[in-house]
């Protein structure tokens, strides 16, 4: 296991080039190694056969895939790609003329077009023009086996065992080039989508309590209203809340602990509000409660309940048990009314309730 761990992160090293593509790299040193094994077997069986000069080709071809593994990590992850596809084109259009169409060879040309379109450092033009050569190469390929015989013929079925680690071989590269790319491809999706959740999150809700943000409920409000004016009909009420002496939390306490105290008011609101209506950060230590559809009475009540498990929570903090309370300025919307004035209107109930005394409900 020890060995097989340190081949695998061989494998994976990271390229030395700056700017250099590591998939591309680690791709093409799997598909290297394989075809060196594949053509060491081919070599092989020729020399069995008393194909001396087949088997000089393949080794030669060996030797410059080898040298196309060993530039992989040495900056020149390009320049081993071509000289990848070189030795393979040339051992193909040779292997091929000579023993013909039916061992597979040509299936190796497949590969070297998924290695290319996968590429990131061509344009679409040079990935199209050198897949429509290899293709040209393949059919013309097809074209001289059907006119003309092999010039070597097999006995004893090796033909056969040939053809069948060809397969193997074919496939076996493909599959691993394949699961690479497209696991690749899955990561990259992956992270694009939570990418976007991220940016999602950040453009509607609060980063610290995870409640709506200004803007949001801005636009949100501005909808509401417009809907009630277009129809001529409808209800809106909104709820401004603040915490009292939260500034004393902070100085006392630290900034942590207003966040901590700040999460946990938001955490009771958002509950007790649940699907009647719209909970945003306002700002600071404010949190604005918007309910469609609900009078000034049914929010009264509402904001009682949040009151009241507001009074029945303790914050722990480093040991210390903290006691939290809010101030609460409910306004319904009327006719003729901007999304301002319905703020202000809440703002000033607010700061009645602060006067009065705070640990309270303020509204019509």
């Amino acid at each position: 296991m020890k060995v097989f761990s340190s081949i695998v992160e061989w494998i994976n090293k990271d390229t030395v080039g700056l700017y250099e593509n590591r998939l591309q790299a680690v791709v093409l040193r799997c598909v290297s190694i394989v075809s060196i094994i594949y053509y060491l077997f081919i070599t092989a069986l020729f020399f069995c056969n008393d194909l001396n000069v087949l088997g000089v080709y393949d080794l030669a071809g060996i030797f410059v895939l080898s040298y196309a593994l060993y530039l992989t990590y040495h900056k020149h992850v390009k320049l081993a790609f071509w000289i990848y596809s070189f030795a393979v084109v040339f051992m193909v259009i040779f292997q091929v003329v000579y023993v013909g169409w039916g061992i597979g060879f040509q299936y190796s040309l497949f590969l070297l077009m998924i290695i290319l379109l996968f590429a990131t450092y061509y344009s679409i033009y040079v990935k199209l023009g050198f897949a429509g050569g290899y293709g040209l190469i393949f059919l013309g390929l097809y074209l001289y086996s059907y006119y003309h015989n092999p010039y070597v013929v097999f006995l004893h079925n090796v033909d056969c065992y040939m053809s069948v680690v060809t397969i193997i071989y074919s496939f076996g590269c493909l599959i691993l080039a394949s699961f690479y790319f497209g696991a690749k491809n899955s990561e990259m999706e992956k992270k694009l989508v939570e990418y976007s959740k991220t940016l999602e999150r950040l453009a509607f809700f609060d980063p610290l309590t995870g409640l709506y943000n200004r803007r949001q409920t801005v636009k949100f409000l501005e909808r509401k209203v417009k809907d009630i004016e277009d129809n001529d009909k409808g209800l809106l009420t909104v709820i401004l809340g603040d915490i009292d002496y939260f500034k004393k939390v902070n100085d006392v306490y630290g900034h942590e602990c207003g966040d901590i105290v700040l999460k946990e008011i938001a955490s009771i609101i958002k509950k007790t509000v649940n699907k009647q209506g719209l909970t945003a950060r306002w700002g600071g230590e404010e949190i604005l409660i918007v309910l469609p559809e609900t009078d000034t009475k049914k929010a009264v009540e509402l904001v009682g309940n949040i009151v009241d498990n507001i009074r029945k929570t303790v914050v722990n903090y480093n040991e210390h048990n903290i006691s939290i309370t809010m101030s609460f300025g409910v306004q319904q919307f009327g006719k003729n009314v901007s999304v301002d004035e319905l703020i202000k209107g809440a703002d000033m109930k607010l700061y009645m309730a602060k006067e009065a005394g705070r640990d309270r409900v303020v509204a019509d």
